[in-house]
């Protein structure tokens, strides 16, 4: 059946969707010839991937995934920079204006004092090690195994499980702030998991959520080469819109929206993975490495002086759970 002519419903508004994206194949498992349809709700600027796997086939995508390696070895990963990265970059960092999900921004979240803080799908615990030592107790949720034990050989207090199906030592704690990071549209029921987050919460207690922001012109630019589109293990597609509904479903109060991610999308590093990404979807359109550069100058051009949603690939609410 052609997949326009499916009919699915949005998990937030349950309005109809419009096919939007035939994603060609799994780029970690390239061997797979299986394709994904995206969806994408106009009312709720919001995305998805129909039909949904089961949860035992999302487990299954993230066999060798990068988060098996520790996040210190990856960052130190050197990579040669060309002296027209160093300038491009440069560029971008003069015009950043965005702020990372790091353990600083929580710290100053709480004014600097001891909270409990809760990490749903908290990879190999290096932003709740870094909590730790500021003073705060914290406690993490991680679906991996692989990823979970390295989290653990940090010494922290780590559960497996699900964010839309919390384990009892996590279900039946009251935290100070919960922390979703990247994790949320990787959700089967994202609307499902804030409102978990939302039980989690103590009165005035704070839900921190970043997902990959889908109205950023570096998806408009290359589609499903783009770095932040890994189907299917992405979802879920949000954008502010979206992130701020789902929120508001949860009955959470909108603090502050904040985007980050610019100046990463002009390294080399970024570059040869959606180099990478373009070799495994698309070996026929492959461009020279000039072409690809020129790409990426454009893509600076056009996001220089853009409005935040168009500029950042990622997008962060803060919302309170009633109260102060």
């Amino acid at each position: 059946m052609n997949p326009a002519l499916q009919d699915f419903a949005c998990l937030l508004c349950k309005g109809s969707l419009r096919h939007w994206m035939t994603y060609p194949r799994d780029c970690q498992r390239p061997q797979d010839p299986r394709s994904y349809e995206l969806y994408w709700c106009d009312t709720c600027r919001f995305g998805q991937l129909q039909p949904r796997p089961s949860q035992a086939e999302v487990d299954r995508y993230y066999d060798n995934y990068y988060t098996h390696t520790p996040s210190e070895i990856r960052t130190s990963a050197s990579v040669k920079r060309t002296f027209a990265e160093r300038i491009r970059v440069r560029l971008a960092w003069s015009l950043d204006r965005g702020t990372d999900l790091d353990a600083d921004l929580i710290h100053q979240l709480v004014h600097q004092h001891p909270s409990s803080i809760c990490d749903l799908g908290c990879g190999d615990g290096r932003l709740l090690a870094a909590l730790r030592d500021r003073g705060h107790h914290v406690v993490g949720l991680e679906p991996d195994p692989v990823t979970r034990q390295l989290a653990i050989a940090r010494g922290l207090s780590v559960y497996g499980g699900h964010a839309d199906d919390l384990p009892e030592p996590i279900a039946s704690g009251t935290f100070d702030v919960v922390v979703l990071c990247h994790v949320l549209h990787l959700c089967l029921d994202p609307v499902r998991v804030i409102r978990n987050a939302r039980k989690l919460l103590r009165r005035g207690g704070l839900l921190v959520c970043e997902t990959t922001n889908n109205e950023a012109s570096g998806l408009q630019q290359l589609g499903a080469c783009w770095r932040w589109l890994d189907m299917p293990r992405h979802l879920d597609l949000f954008t502010a819109t979206s992130l701020e509904k789902v929120v508001a479903i949860a009955g959470l109060r909108v603090k502050r929206i904040d985007f980050t991610g610019y100046t990463r999308q002009f390294k080399e590093a970024w570059l040869k993975e959606q180099a990478e990404k373009r070799a495994t979807l698309y070996p026929s359109r492959l461009g020279s490495r000039a072409w690809q550069s020129l790409q990426n100058w454009l893509l600076l051009a056009r996001t220089a002086l853009a409005r935040p949603e168009r500029k950042y690939d990622s997008v962060r609410i803060v919302a309170a759970a009633g109260g102060s």
